[in-house]
């Protein structure tokens, strides 16, 4: 990429950091200019770290809008970089997401905390009135209301349990006696399908018995023939064996006589004299080279 060009995406990519309206102009002109789009916004991807400010509310959903338009033209040449490069800036963005502090988990467990503390606090002194908790909301002036508020949630539940314990009984014989006699037909409807399906299984089950047994009385029926020809095999290797064998023999016998014994003795002797003279050759210069070296 020629050094003016960079020098002017970088100067573009500036101007969307310093003066956010500019990506007002550049969405205008998106359409008509898809192919210098396309580079600039190959230029922000492959400069990320040093532009990585740009990010803003109105950018992501600028790259979003211009991917969504970019996935409408794919088959044009043109709309290739920009696709590639709003998807990895896409990605970027999404990454950078996740890196966030995480202030619902840490809400739900800090809220878990002050439950538990209030609580040890309210055991350890027997009541709330006495405890270090109310002692402090008297200190800033809502204890009246946090009681008030308390009351009011108990007062809540009371009602809630109470309507329970009155309805929920008229409810359920309601809905037995409603549903009671389509939940029996249910079961039954289940049952005899049970029963159709093991029936089914028992007649597949007795068909597979006699296609076995059939298969029994054929192999049976075959035997004499099988035995007969795995007999003939037997015979036939044992034989093929044996020949193998009583040839191998006689030309191991043959190999043996032709072997002169004197003569590989005397060669075995010759090669051991040789390297036992190599060998004394072999300790005389090693003792040479340690009386120089003690010299």
């Amino acid at each position: 990429m020629p050094n003016q060009m960079c020098d002017s995406l970088d100067i573009m990519s500036r101007c969307l950091i310093n003066n956010p309206a500019s990506l007002v102009h550049w969405q205008k002109l998106y359409i008509s200019q898809l192919a210098e789009s396309g580079s600039l916004l190959q230029y922000i991807n492959s400069n990320w770290s040093q532009l990585q400010n740009i990010d803003s509310p109105l950018f992501r959903d600028t790259i979003q809008a211009f991917q969504d338009y970019n996935l409408s033209i794919s088959h044009k040449e043109e709309a290739a970089l920009c696709l590639d490069a709003c998807s990895d800036i896409l990605d970027r963005l999404a990454r950078k997401n996740t890196t966030g502090f995480y202030w619902k988990t840490w809400s739900l467990v800090l809220l878990l905390g002050i439950g538990a503390v209030v609580t040890c606090d309210v055991q350890a002194n027997q009541t709330f009135h006495k405890s270090h908790i109310a002692a402090f909301l008297r200190d800033a002036g809502q204890y009246d209301r946090v009681c008030a508020i308390r009351d009011q949630v108990v007062s809540t539940c009371d009602q809630v349990q109470a309507w329970g314990h009155k309805n929920l009984p008229v409810y359920y014989e309601t809905t037995a006696r409603i549903a009671g006699p389509y939940a029996a037909k249910a079961i039954e409807v289940t049952k005899d399908v049970s029963e159709v399906v093991l029936a089914q299984a028992s007649v597949l089950w007795d068909l597979l018995k006699v296609y076995v047994e059939q298969g029994r009385v054929y192999l049976e029926e075959q035997l004499p023939w099988l035995q007969e020809s795995v007999g003939q095999a037997a015979e036939q290797a044992k034989t093929m064996t044996l020949n193998a064998y009583t040839t191998v023999s006689v030309k191991v016998n043959e190999l043996i006589g032709q072997v002169d014994w004197v003569q590989v003795k005397e060669q075995l002797v010759v090669t051991l004299e040789q390297a036992k003279v190599v060998t004394m050759q072999y300790v005389d210069k090693l003792q040479q080279q340690i009386n120089q070296l003690v010299k």
